[in-house]
């Protein structure tokens, strides 16, 4: 029958089909798998989807569960309202995950999310080199090869994760810090001051080595344009993706000098929110963007950017950068949320809330899609606070504290069409992909996914799911992993 019908109407028909009744579709025949698998027919289903009214967001969640020692992720509907506030099951769970990974230390690291793709690493203990871009709505995922750059593991590795909208290609990146340090320092807790003393001693071979792995090509290189010389850190937050660019909270190293060879690490930044990211002493964001792979720089306000790196955290709520400045280090009474209401506009920046953390709070994890945070608390596992109305939603999410996550989510066709089982007449499908490409239109907000090759095979399942093939040694593992708890 679709062969009757013109090419702009049939993908008018199959953009409005819910997503995994439009991955079955693939299996019908070649010309519509080569209409869904072009990078902007799954542009096009994205923004239709995901601005239709009445569509129920979706909240993803993850935690590790501390009773049978495994790690649990879930899809949530993130209503605006959850009822009563000692009602948990108002929270309703919309899909369980499998994760098609299992750590070899204790639980997986979620590096970002991005247009319904997550980015898993296994880097807690410094010497795995696991990473996984997954999406959980078609059960598809593709593990990384290992990366070039090398680690001593007694420095730093960050991770970071983001898509490019010119070249429509997801984009995993790695900075290498290497260090001085000759000895191992697992974190005290509490820390005491002996601790921190040794902390400070320890110097980051500056500058980074960095490295990006894209999707499109299936190979990790080195930036030539390297990370200038300063620190990443990456403390309760993961990485933030926003306006095309991820961002991580950053310092000077202790070692820079003025190109003389004089130390120069006083802080001159007072009075001049716009130049404080040239202090030494000064805290501020780094942004990498995804597309020109340069990095550049976003001052704080003048009394955040003088805290201590440690006590500050770059996340996303709804559109906008939000910063989470704590009180100390360690179990602080209280934390601060700021907003930069106008990107990359630092007097934009506002102090939105002042959250009191005596209650038993101890971290902020992330945003919820209608404002509210979610928020680690003793006893409880994490929680949903209105700053506004000052209320607490207990969700019956528990957990050990460092393995919280929630951040808004939305399903997309992301990997879908990856070396597809119509590969071997990619000759004879060549005139339907160009005229699909004739007949979509790129979109304007540069949210187009990449659906170019790597070796994963999509497999029917022969239940309406999609399923890894297995072939590539990828094949999500549905059992209990037996990961050891983390403090």
């Amino acid at each position: 029958m679709s062969d009757y019908l013109p090419k702009d109407v049939l993908v008018e028909i199959l953009s409005k089909l819910p997503l995994k009744t439009l991955v079955q579709c693939t299996t019908i025949c070649k010309s519509w798998y080569c209409i869904i698998i072009n990078p902007n027919f799954i542009s096009l289903h994205h923004n239709t989807h995901i601005n239709t009214a009445g569509r129920r967001p979706l909240l993803f969640v993850r935690h590790y569960n501390m009773f049978d020692r495994v790690e649990r992720y879930a899809l949530h509907f993130d209503d605006e309202e959850l009822g009563d506030s000692s009602d948990a099951d108002s929270f309703e769970e919309y899909l369980e995950l499998k994760c098609p990974e299992r750590s070899r230390s204790e639980y997986l690291r979620i590096v970002g999310c991005c247009n319904g793709l997550i980015c898993l690493s296994d880097d807690y203990d410094k010497f795995t080199d696991t990473v996984v871009l997954w999406n959980p709505i078609i059960r598809k995922h593709v593990s990384l090869p290992n990366p070039n750059l090398g680690y001593n593991g007694r420095g730093s590795c960050i991770y970071g994760f983001g898509f490019d909208g010119v070249k429509h290609d997801y984009k995993v990146v790695r900075v290498v810090y290497n260090s001085t340090a000759t000895e191992d320092y697992k974190l005290q807790i509490p820390p005491t001051i002996e601790f921190l003393d040794k902390l400070r001693a320890v110097k980051f071979l500056v500058p980074p080595g960095v490295e990006v792995y894209s999707l499109s090509s299936g190979v990790w290189r080195t930036i030539s344009d390297a990370c200038p010389s300063y620190i990443l850190h990456q403390n309760h937050s993961v990485s933030t993706f926003l306006n095309g660019a991820v961002h991580w909270i950053a310092s000077h190293s202790s070692d820079d000098d003025d190109g003389n060879g004089n130390s120069n690490n006083d802080c001159n930044c007072s009075g001049s929110s716009s130049s404080n990211s040239n202090c030494k002493d000064c805290s501020f964001i780094v942004a990498l963007d995804v597309a020109t792979e340069k990095f550049s720089e976003i001052s704080l306000p003048d009394s955040v950017a003088e805290r201590n790196v440690m006590k500050l955290d770059v996340m996303i709520t709804g559109m906008s950068l939000a910063l989470i400045e704590y009180e100390k280090f360690w179990q602080s009474d209280y934390c601060w949320i700021w907003v930069m209401t106008e990107y990359g506009v630092v007097k934009s920046w506002s102090r939105l809330h002042n959250i009191d953390l005596r209650g038993g709070f101890r971290n902020v994890v992330g945003f919820r899609t209608h404002g509210e945070l979610l928020i680690s608390a003793r006893m409880v596992g994490m929680v949903s606070y209105n700053p506004k109305r000052r209320n607490i939603s207990y969700l019956g999410i528990h957990g050990t504290n460092r393995s919280f996550h929630g951040e808004p989510f939305f399903e997309s066709l992301a990997l879908v069409g990856k070396e597809d089982r119509f590969a071997q007449r990619a000759n004879s499908t060549t005139d339907v992909v160009q005229e699909v490409g004739s007949v979509l239109d790129n979109g304007e907000d540069g949210t187009v996914l990449d659906n170019g090759g790597d070796r994963t095979v999509l497999d029917n399942g022969g239940d309406g799911t999609v399923l890894d093939n297995g072939g590539d040694g990828t094949v999500p593992d549905n059992g209990e992993d037996g990961t050891e708890e983390h403090t």
